[in-house]
């Protein structure tokens, strides 16, 4: 894919994912996904899955979400309180290239520094059966 190409599907992506993120995410190829990766699993009724991978375990969390607004999002593990995600899309580049990922923004909805919800940037999968 050319980088207008790869431009163009981050712009397709902020209108397809505007107000939800229904569908199969999992982490941007790059030098860890073959040693720690995340798939999320965002559904059309409000409920998810996340599975984190590593060399040595698999860990699966089921959520709640709920549409905010623009490119938010509320979550919810375990019962606890809902949690608002901010989010947008960008070309995240690796060694193997840049590609268009979501990534988590802070609340000012700049580039969150450091671990929030989503420890890497995701790739869109697909939509879930």
């Amino acid at each position: 894919m050319k980088m207008y190409e790869k431009i163009k599907k981050v712009e397709e992506l902020r209108e397809k994912f505007k107000n939800d993120l229904v569908g199969h995410w999992s982490s941007c190829q790059g030098t860890f996904d073959s040693i720690m990766n995340e798939e999320w699993i965002f559904n059309a009724d409000g409920t998810g899955e996340s599975i984190s991978r590593s060399l040595s375990r698999e860990e699966k969390e089921e959520f709640y979400w709920r549409k905010n607004g623009e490119r938010c999002i509320d979550m919810m593990f375990d019962e606890g309180d809902w949690v608002e995600v901010f989010y947008d899309f960008k070309l995240t580049a690796t060694e193997y290239g840049y590609f268009p990922t979501l990534v988590e923004l802070d609340p000012d909805k700049n580039p969150r520094k450091g671990f929030g919800i989503f420890e890497v940037s995701l790739s869109y999968e697909g939509e879930e059966n």
